[in-house]
């Protein structure tokens, strides 16, 4: 491994114990841990409906960008017919 690799990877352990000292942090660290340990086993045990949930969060997006574009557009008529007038 490269000397920056291994910096890298020295420096990241560091800083991760060193925001450990912090209980507060480590509880924040454990709850994390805990909650993101629960989603891959249910994504593992149940992969058909988190594929529909994440199909679901895309389709949420597009609405979303459509509706943005679909405002821009507007905007950009409105600007058009006053740079038309001048």
């Amino acid at each position: 491994m490269e000397k920056w690799k291994k910096g890298m990877l020295v420096g990241a352990a560091l800083g991760l114990l060193v925001s450990l000292i912090d209980r507060q942090e480590r509880e924040k660290v454990k709850d994390y841990s805990r909650n993101m340990k629960n989603e891959v086993r249910q994504v593992y045990s149940q992969p058909s409906q988190a594929i529909t949930q994440l199909r679901t969060k895309l389709h949420d997006v597009t609405r979303g960008t459509d509706r943005v574009i679909q405002q821009l557009d507007q905007l950009e008529s409105f600007f058009n017919k006053y740079d038309n007038r001048k």
